[in-house]
């Protein structure tokens, strides 16, 4: 990676880290608030944005933009219990998506292991906006994949309901 001639860059870990673990911190308390298929969508989405925008803002080599743009990625990366490599969370699926979610899993964890070394050695000067721009698309992907096939807690608890009526020899009380 190129080196950023900024003075923020010796404190930039430090901090982007400690917001990353009040985010986390904050993010056990959000389970109980929010759902946590919400959580994940909504995280996962404003991830890839982020994520473009540290590329774009690598790719204009703008410092300022660029620290802003991580120490953001690190709120909902942090609180949305997310990651880019976990995008897809397997224990939200019901049993007959189970297939789906190992699948998804370890691919994504593959493709987010073995593609960005490749990228770094096909572009010149070290840069690294392309990797994020992977990361943004792959993130999209995932978001459209965890719309699709997480279970939405709303129409489980309508099955519930659905399957908890008595039936017509039962007497109702």
């Amino acid at each position: 990676m190129r080196e950023l001639k900024s003075p923020l860059t010796n404190v930039t870990p430090v901090i982007i880290n400690s917001i990353q673990f009040l985010a986390g911190v904050g993010g056990i308390f959000l389970v109980s608030v929010f759902e946590r298929r919400s959580m994940v969508l909504f995280s996962t989405i404003v991830l890839a944005l982020l994520n473009f925008a540290i590329g774009t803002a690598d790719l204009f080599e703008n410092p300022i933009f660029l620290l802003t743009s991580m120490t953001l990625f690190m709120v909902p990366c942090g609180a949305g219990l997310t990651s880019v490599i976990w995008s897809y969370p397997s224990e939200l699926v019901g049993p007959a998506n189970g297939k789906y979610s190992s699948l998804l899993s370890w691919t994504g964890a593959a493709l987010v292991t073995i593609i960005p070394p490749y990228i770094v050695q096909a572009v010149s000067d070290n840069n690294a906006f392309p990797i994020f721009f992977f990361f943004a698309s792959y993130l999209c992907v995932a978001s459209l994949i965890n719309f699709y096939l997480l279970e939405d807690p709303s129409k489980k608890q309508q099955v519930i309901e659905l399957t908890n009526r008595p039936t017509s020899h039962e007497p109702m009380i």
